[in-house]
């Protein structure tokens, strides 16, 4: 069946192909990458994700600490507010003051925490983000224990799952930061 192909028709047969083959070659036409210039490249865009840790972490931080002020230099008016119906006796508003005093302080205290580990996120990308994490994890069980009609908010629930979520990124973002930071596979 080929020995009606002559040698000249093979020759133009397989310049086409040849052609074909240099245009579908992905590495055609590219310079190599500097290994160097790779790692900086990935450690830029590995920082970038580390940026977004950071934002989630300002943004829980900034909104924790600010509601919980709000609500510390409100906690009189809502005290009272409350105990308008109650006529037990002034020692129980007392008691509630101390109470909500101590429970707001906490907040504060967690907002204040989840802004250090924003500000400490790009020396100790992972203990920052798991140290909030857990924190975040420990004061909604605690929240949900005291309060536990929180547990019948959608909206609440809702919102739980963005903070979750965002948390989870957070780390996520982190331990690639560090996984390049340290040379990745190279490393």
């Amino acid at each position: 069946m080929f020995s009606d192909i002559s040698d000249a028709d093979l020759r133009s047969s397989t310049k086409p192909f040849a052609e074909v083959e240099k245009k579908n070659d992905p590495l055609a036409g590219h310079t190599p990458v500097d290994p160097s210039q790779a790692k900086k490249e990935a450690k830029s865009a590995a920082a970038k994700d580390v940026y977004q840790s950071l934002w989630i972490l300002v943004g829980l931080g900034a909104f924790r600490l600010t509601l919980s002020i709000y609500f510390l230099v409100n906690i009189e008016r809502d005290v009272d507010f409350l105990m308008v119906a109650d006529t037990s006796g002034e020692g129980d508003r007392d008691a509630l003051l101390l109470v909500l005093k101590i429970i707001y302080g906490i907040n504060i205290s967690i907002g204040a925490m989840f802004l250090t580990c924003a500000g400490l996120v790009f020396i100790m990308p992972l203990t920052c983000t798991i140290t909030a994490f857990v924190v975040w994890i420990i004061s909604e069980i605690i929240g949900l224990v005291l309060n536990p009609l929180g547990l019948m908010s959608v909206r609440g629930w809702m919102i739980k799952a963005v903070i979750f979520g965002g948390l989870l990124q957070a780390i996520n973002n982190a331990a690639y930061y560090k996984f390049v930071k340290s040379g990745g596979r190279d490393g």
